[in-house]
């Protein structure tokens, strides 16, 4: 079994390189239920949220961050976030999501 933190920082790695994450190494079931329990309940995304950002910033020598998306009426288990690189024009969308995959991009074809 992962560990939720393991899931997480492969999660908070891709962002921060503007790429999908490689989650090969953990049981699809594991990073499921690991992002279930980020986005489970209002108090846990946004303890998720603020740690990504944070982790993101880290990761990133402060170049990119992630911030909420409002979604009305969006599916809970699914965390739509904006991601902001330093001296681009354009925030670019992202969902994290329980289901599989874990991260997409939507603009992205």
């Amino acid at each position: 079994m992962a560990s939720d933190l393991a899931v997480y920082e492969a999660i908070a790695a891709a962002l921060a390189g503007g790429h999908e994450p490689d989650l090969s190494a953990f049981e699809p079931a594991d990073v499921r239920a690991a992002l279930e329990r980020a986005l489970g309940s209002p108090p846990a995304r946004r303890e998720f949220v603020a740690w990504l950002d944070n982790r993101v910033r880290a990761l990133s020598a402060d170049i990119t961050s992630i911030e909420e998306r409002p979604v009305e009426n969006g599916p809970p288990r699914e965390l739509p976030l904006r991601r902001i690189v330093q001296g681009e024009p354009f925030a670019e969308p992202v969902v994290v999501q329980a289901d599989a995959p874990a991260v997409r991009f939507p603009m992205r074809g």
